[in-house]
């Protein structure tokens, strides 16, 4: 999978933007801090899996209501396609033109989610820092953690099923919870046996107990339906109340009319228009307030502001700040210019091994450069002529052999002139008879069409003949005349006379023919082979011929390379003293190469220009310092003029000065304005509360009321009429759910005597308290047999001891099996962990050491991995280890890097994603920097890779095409 571009529709600070990644795998996003680099990777993971919406409204722009866009994606098995992500709603746009909705993008990242894809494919500068202290184990549950979960939450798990197994059970602790019940339990065992050894017989003391309990129930019965007797009469007391309210109720709605005009909702409505007019009417009176204090605050700004002549010269000397800043900045920045000439040209004069004094003396005319590159070119074309002569001289020596071998053995393949002239001898015997035999061939063919001609011609005539001596005889005959009978007996003679010359001619031909044709039958096959040999001799013959030319021609180029050797000889003859001539105007160039002259003369000739231009900044130094010097005597002018009491006056504090004037100039004109606009609201307020007045008046109208006092009157006793019907139901329906539906009527429509229900319920009243002081005596003594008999059962204490024992026995059973419940994961998770360290551990840590030891330039050759006991270590070039803890920070951070770019080469097996990766070299120097970029390339080749920086020198290690600067554009 390679992206190709991301749209921003919106997200974050991002709207409306289109970001295109390199086509050569490695992508460079820079930008400085705050220019949104993050919100991008954001971008991108939220187009590949989405966000809640509580996350995405945080990514919702400020300036924009849509969030969203698409990514543009290249896959090798899919081609082209794009995700585009509104909100919640996604679809995948094919290549092809069909759509794909979430379940298929879910389906083709093979169940990756983000925080997988964040774990493997993505790390930044913040990471680095937890390989100082990882051992073993810590190493087994990130590879644990990334290739299944990808998150670091599998920490967490293993630490809280740790804590449980603790919390619940320990061999020698006292506060976990199983030990405690452990301990629980054996006390109410103990207990329970206590209260068994003291069991007695009671069967006695039962029988008389269930006798006096019969008793009891029966004399309970008579209790409870007295009691029920007693309930219905009291019912009917506590009705008497609700039917005197009902009644009441009643007659108080018939005293209000049928019809009461009222606004719908209008007390509502009311209130509504007065609220809106309530703040409109604040408002005017604020508004009123805020004109007297606008004019007042123009009045005392007016009173403070400077003389205009004071803002004027302030102003004057302020437009001089800039380029006095300028003028300082050019000072630092010509005195750094000078130090740096200074010791660039210590620095080069050290590299070329010269003093200042050595080329200063030396005169170096504008033409040298010239003659040293035609030295230089004549050296390297008499080099590339010498070797192109020996290889002419070799090709020429080849071919010549080639040549002397390839005649050799077509000599002794070539047949002697006689052999050569008899077999062409016989091939023209052979063609003169195939020639012989197409002629008879030719004639026999017309011999043929001849033969059926004569053939057709005398069944012609035998069929005349026939019919000619037929008619005749009839004719005879009809005539009955003799001497007729005699011509057709000619005729007839004369027609077979003439039909058996005409076949036996045929047949004489015809045999002598057949004969000639048979006598001159010859052999195609031995033709064939006798033409074979004649031509391949005769190609034998062009070939030596053609062998002949080429010896000529190579005699002849072997002139022409003798010729270009003796003029390449005078040619080197004559660059050899030039080059001596040179060696004596400077004596320094025997210790160089011809082919670095011109490099070294460039070298010069820029040290020459670097003392000249550190020359002329000294003296541009000295004309700045005059000009800072009468601009400070401006200022101090200025400060006395207006009686500056202070210490030195500063452009700050001159602008200070005009600032102030600014402000109050511009809060004359803001009060100005607010003025105007408060007098424009006033107005318009004046309208809106015209408008809600009208709109009360109509309330009232409808109403049939004058004032509000009148409205809120009518509105009352609506409410008054609602409420006692309200209060007229719910009697009716309090006094309804006390009786029966077939009593509710009957009691509605009378009223019920309240003296003689209370003597009533006073009789039943005494039955119950001496029908209760029997159940009472009876309870007594049932009571007394009974603590006699709990006393002899312990008062119960056995089936309690028991229930308690039980239930903290099955409390330990359930604790018992949570525990092991922890147990069997924490085992399977350090199986699982075991399991994936030893089948990726040692991929990774192989990738990681090939990694490393091409970021250190070799220094370091390999990695192992962390022990339960020691950390990480490394083995230099010299066969010495070392811990992590013995390495240097940018070391560290190098060997960190080096691991998960390994972890994500493993898991890329699996999952073919794009690297993203975030200022996770911020801690690099320029050495280390180069490295990863190097090393960032190569890994691109084969898998994508975007780096998100703030560190230009980044940015300038990767080439234009490889780069996306400006992210915050």
């Amino acid at each position: 999978m390679r992206f190709i571009q991301a749209k921003i529709d919106g997200f974050g600070k991002w709207v409306d933007k289109t970001f295109t990644f390199s086509e050569q795998g490695l992508t460079c996003l820079f930008g400085e801090n705050e220019a949104g680099k993050s919100t991008l990777q954001q971008f991108v993971l939220y187009m590949l899996f989405g966000l809640p919406p509580r996350k995405r409204n945080f990514y919702q722009p400020k300036s924009s209501n849509r969030i969203g866009g698409t990514l543009t994606i290249q896959d090798d098995r899919l081609g082209i396609y794009t995700i585009e992500r509104v909100g919640d709603q996604v679809r995948c746009l094919m290549d092809n033109g069909e759509e794909r909705d979430e379940n298929w993008l879910h389906e083709y990242l093979k169940g990756m989610s983000r925080e997988v894809y964040t774990s493997i494919y993505a790390f930044s500068a913040l990471d680095l820092v937890h390989i100082r202290r990882m051992k073993a184990e810590q190493l087994s549950n990130v590879l644990f953690s990334v290739g299944l979960t990808g998150a670091t939450s599998i920490y967490q798990v293993e630490r809280q099923l740790t804590n449980k197994l603790g919390h619940l059970f320990k061999k020698a602790g006292r506060k976990p919870v199983i030990n405690e019940q452990l301990k629980l339990v054996e006390s109410q065992y103990e207990a329970l046996q206590t209260i068994r050894e003291k069991e007695v017989t009671y069967q006695d003391k039962r029988a008389g107990k269930q006798k006096l309990e019969e008793e009891l129930a029966e004399e309970q019965t008579n209790f409870e339906n007295l009691q029920q007797t007693l309930y219905q009469k009291e019912k009917m007391l506590h009705v008497v109340p609700l039917l005197t309210d009902y009644h009441i109720c009643k007659r108080k709605l018939n005293q209000f009319p049928t019809e009461m005009p009222f606004p719908e909702d209008g007390i509502n409505r009311l209130q509504q228009l007065k609220n809106q007019l309530i703040p409109l009417t604040s408002e005017r009176d604020i508004l009123q307030k805020n004109i007297r204090e606008y004019k007042e605050q123009i009045t005392n700004l007016k009173a403070k502001m400077l003389p205009i002549t004071v803002y004027e010269k302030a102003k004057a000397i302020l437009k001089q700040k800039q380029s006095f800043e300028q003028l300082k900045m050019k000072i630092n920045e010509k005195e750094q210019e000078k130090e740096q000439l200074s010791r660039l040209i210590q620095e080069q004069l050290h590299e070329i091994g010269l003093k200042e004094l050595d080329f200063e003396q030396t005169v170096f005319p504008f033409h040298l450069e010239r003659t040293w590159k035609e030295i230089k070119d004549t050296n390297l074309q008499l080099q590339q002529e010498s070797e192109r002569l020996a290889e002419e001289q070799h090709l020429l020596s080849e071919e010549r052999n080639r040549l002397n071998e390839e005649e050799e053995k077509i000599q002794t393949q070539l047949m002697s002139e006689q052999e050569t002239m008899e077999l062409q001898q016989k091939i023209n015997e052979y063609d003169f008879a195939q020639s012989a035999i197409q002629k008879e061939i030719q004639q026999k063919k017309q011999w043929t069409q001849w033969k059926q001609k004569q053939q057709r011609i005398a069944n012609w005539v035998l069929i005349g003949t026939i019919t000619s001596v037929s008619l005749s005889v009839i004719l005879a005959i009809l005539l009955q005349n003799d001497f007729m009978f005699i011509f057709p007996v000619f005729l007839g003679l004369a027609g077979f006379f003439l039909y058996f010359i005409i076949r036996k001619s045929v047949k004489e031909i015809d045999k002598d023919l057949t004969k000639k044709v048979l006598s001159t039958n010859l052999s195609k096959e031995k033709r064939a082979k006798y033409n074979k040999i004649i031509q391949e001799h005769q190609d034998l013959q062009a070939n030596l011929k053609t062998i002949k030319n080429e010896r000529t021609r190579l005699e002849f180029q072997h002139l022409k390379w003798e010729e270009r050797k003796k003029l390449f000889n005078q040619k080197e003859s004559h660059w050899m003293e030039r080059l001596k001539r040179e060696h004596e105007l400077y004596p320094f160039l025997k210790q160089v190469e011809p082919t670095h002259w011109i490099e070294l003369l460039h070298k010069i000739r820029q040290m020459k220009r670097m003392v000249s231009n550190k020359n002329e900044i000294e003296k541009l130094l000295a004309h700045l310092y005059e000009e800072k010097h009468a601009s400070l005597q401006e200022i101090a002018s200025f400060a006395k003029n207006i009686r500056w009491e202070k210490d030195t006056l500063s452009f700050a504090q001159i602008e200070e000065l005009v600032e102030s004037y600014e402000e109050s100039q511009r809060l004359i004109k803001q009060n100005t304005e607010l003025l105007q606009e408060a007098k424009q609201k006033i107005k318009a307020l004046n309208e809106k509360i015209f408008a809600y007045e009208h709109e009360i008046d109509r309330l009232l109208k409808i109403a049939n009321v004058q004032d509000e006092e009148a409205y809120f009157k009518v509105s009352r006793e609506i409410k008054e009429r609602e409420s006692l019907l309200e209060q007229k139901t719910k009697l009716e329906q309090q006094i309804g759910s006390m009786f029966s539906n077939e009593t509710i009527d009957d009691l509605l429509k009378k009223e019920l005597n309240r003296p003689e229900l209370e003597m009533n319920i006073s009789q039943l009243k005494q039955k119950l308290e001496e029908s209760q002081s029997s159940v009472t005596e009876k309870h007594k003594l049932l009571a007394s047999i009974e603590t006699e008999i709990n006393q002899m059962e312990m008062s119960d204490s056995n089936s309690e001891a028991t229930l308690y024992y039980q239930m903290e026995r099955d409390k330990l059973e359930k604790l018992a099996k949570k525990w092991a419940v922890y147990q069997v994961a924490q085992e399977a998770l350090q199986q699982a962990k075991e399991t994936f360290q030893q089948k990726y551990l040692t991929e990774v840590i192989e990738l990681t050491s090939t990694y490393f030891e091409q970021l250190t330039n070799g220094r370091y050759v390999r990695i192992y991995a962390p022990t339960a006991s020691k950390l990480f270590q490394v083995e230099a070039n010299n066969y010495v280890r070392y811990t992590v803890e013995e390495l240097s920070q940018g070391t560290i951070d190098q060997l960190y890097v080096s691991l998960r770019l390994a972890i994500s080469k493993v898991m890329s097996n699996r999952y073919s994603l794009p690297l993203m990766i975030d200022d996770a070299f911020v801690h690099f120097d320029e050495v280390r920097t180069r490295q990863i970029i190097h090393l960032l390339k190569e890994l691109a080749q084969e898998q994508q890779i975007l780096l998100f920086t703030c560190k230009k020198e980044i940015a300038n290690e990767l080439q234009t095409k490889n780069l996306i600067s400006n992210v915050n554009v």
